[in-house]
């Protein structure tokens, strides 16, 4: 198969994403990526989860009620933030 461009999509995924792994996205996700996006197997798109960072997935299955994705590199890590703090008297 060749490669597919990268599309600009971010999708967050509520689940803990790491290196090689495979997430499988619940209904409402795949039907997002399915019949909203339009996108097939083996396209690019970058998910974050609020704690590991974002990385880049492959959709390795498409299916309008359940879809799997491959995590394949990190994009970005993590920046925590600062701890400030706006008080008004």
């Amino acid at each position: 198969m060749s490669e597919k461009q990268k599309n600009n999509i971010r999708l967050f995924i509520d689940a803990p994403l790491s290196l090689g792994q495979d997430v499988t996205l619940d209904v409402r996700r795949s039907h997002y990526i399915c019949n909203v996006m339009r996108l097939q197997e083996g396209e690019l798109i970058n998910c974050f989860n609020g704690r590991d960072g974002e990385f880049e997935c492959r959709l390795s299955v498409v299916h309008k009620k359940e879809s799997v994705l491959t995590v394949l590199r990190q994009t970005r890590k993590m920046t925590e933030v600062p701890d400030v703090w706006l008080l008004f008297a």
